[in-house]
Order: C-alpha cells, then sequence, then structure tokens
C-alpha cells in the first residue's frame, strides 16, 4: 500500500467516509470532506499511531511556520511574513496565500495532496534525525518551504538513489511530486519501517 494509499484509509476512518468513497488529491479536507480542528489533531493522532510519523499540529505546514508566532500571524490573519513562506512552498498555488488572509480560510485551502506532501516530508526529516541520531530543526533541511543545500546533501547521503530527483531550491510540493512516483513511494515505505516505533 502506497503512502497515499495508507493516508486515504487514516482520512476515511477518521472522517467517518465510506469504505469505497473516493478521495481525490484535490479535496479540500475541511470543504470536501467536512473535517473540523478536532478531526486534524485526531488524523494526526493516527498517523503518528499506524505510521509512526509525528507532526506539531502548531507547524502543520513545516519548517518552522507556527500559527502562534507574530511575525506569520496576527489578528488571527497572515502576515507579509507568513504569506510569503507559504508562497514559496506552494509556489504554484501563491495566489491562495496573501497578506490579511484569515487562518479559517488558509485551513480551508488545504487539500489531500498538501497533506500527503506534508507526511512525505516528514517521514524524510524523521529517518535523517534517526540515523543521525539527533533532532532536526527543519530550518536547516527546509528553509521557507524549500530544500536547502544542506537539505540536499544530507538526504542524498542516506538516500544516494534520490540523487537524479531532487535538487536544492524544490519547494516542498515539488517534492511531494516526485515522491508519487511509484519507485520513490517504495523508498518511502522502507524509511517508514525504520521510524515506526515498534508496537507494544
Amino acid at each position: 500500500m502506497t503512502i497515499e494509499d495508507q493516508i486515504k484509509d487514516i482520512l476515511r476512518d477518521t472522517l467517518g467516509l465510506e469504505d469505497d468513497q473516493e478521495i481525490k488529491p484535490s479535496d479540500s479536507l475541511i470543504n470536501d470532506l467536512d473535517a473540523d480542528s478536532i478531526d486534524f489533531l485526531d488524523i494526526l493522532f493516527h498517523i503518528e499511531k499506524k505510521m509512526g510519523v509525528k507532526v506539531d499540529s502548531t507547524k502543520f505546514n513545516i519548517s518552522g511556520f507556527d500559527v502562534n508566532d507574530p511575525e506569520f500571524v496576527q489578528d488571527f490573519k497572515l502576515t507579509k511574513s507568513g504569506a510569503e513562506k507559504l508562497q514559496a512552498a506552494f509556489p504554484e498555488r501563491k495566489e491562495r496565500y496573501v497578506e490579511g488572509t484569515a487562518m479559517q480560510s488558509l485551513f480551508r485551502s488545504i487539500t489531500v495532496y498538501d497533506f500527503i506532501s506534508l507526511i512525505r516530508s516528514k517521514i524524510i526529516s524523521d529517518y535523517i534525525s534517526l540515523k543521525e541520531q539527533r533532532e532536526f530543526d527543519y530550518n536547516t533541511i527546509f528553509s521557507s518551504f524549500l530544500l536547502t543545500e544542506f537539505g540536499f546533501g544530507i538526504i542524498i547521503k542516506y538516500l544516494p538513489e534520490l540523487k537524479d530527483d531532487l535538487k536544492p531550491g524544490m519547494s516542498m510540493t515539488q517534492i511531494g511530486d516526485t515522491y508519487s512516483k511509484p519507485q520513490l513511494d517504495a523508498t518511502l515505505q522502507k524509511l517508514l519501517k525504520d521510524i515506526k516505533p515498534p508496537k507494544l
């Protein structure tokens, strides 16, 4: 089962959807699948429990974007800095993220594909942290949501087969596109086996 399929199964179970209900990558978790803030926490809990991938709910978009940081969010709206960070992460959809965007609108814009891209990137960083035996600051691997030179170097150190598929400066969405390839999803499956905690 691919990473995408695993996450879709978790979404179906958590949101009470029919087993055969199609979940499209473009579906908004809130607008199309009726998720709410409690559901988000529940989804993240089940992803950690079933896949071993832990995501800080306040840093849902990775790379230090903290919804409680006034540099990025003030009065429940995106600041200029917050908008620029998200535009860098998702350049092909940057019109979503403009200064003054309400946080409610921001969360409504999160798609299944965005969520899957986040988990794929987190699997890589968790695996690298495990191999280096230390917790990485995401800003050393993803700066403003773009893969850094350091991040690229350390990823190919442990995953040399990705040398031709990744390059510094790639956005998280582009990395998500890369890992949608079947052969690279298989690589992620192997990484999951390493980072997933043993069952009690």
